[in-house]
């Protein structure tokens, strides 16, 4: 299943239909699409949705949760470890060339 978009042009204004389809094929082996569900007019940050939904539901390692759902439990300080890797680096021939002269 996926979702699938339907573009319409009236007039001068555009309209996107949005549609759950699973794919098929026909007895001659040609690919069609079957309508599961008739979503209608979304916006772009509703489609982005819908698609995360159906790819959790057909993955199932996949697992929503919303943000305040998350708590975390346990954590370790390692922004002083990677700012000092980065900082070696990012400087570590100009110190030896330094030391050098």
């Amino acid at each position: 299943m996926f979702l699938k978009k339907i573009t319409i042009k009236q007039e001068d204004k555009t309209y996107n239909y949005y549609k759950i389809v699973a794919s098929y094929r026909d007895k001659d082996g040609k690919p069609k699409h079957r309508l599961i569900q008739n979503l209608g007019v979304m916006s772009e940050d509703d489609a982005e949705r819908m698609k995360l939904i159906l790819k959790a539901q057909q993955d199932s390692d996949l697992v929503l949760a919303k943000a305040s759902d998350i708590v975390v439990t346990k954590h370790w300080l390692f922004l002083p470890i990677i700012l000092l890797h980065s900082l070696w680096e990012t400087y570590q021939y100009t110190i030896f060339s330094l030391i050098a002269y």
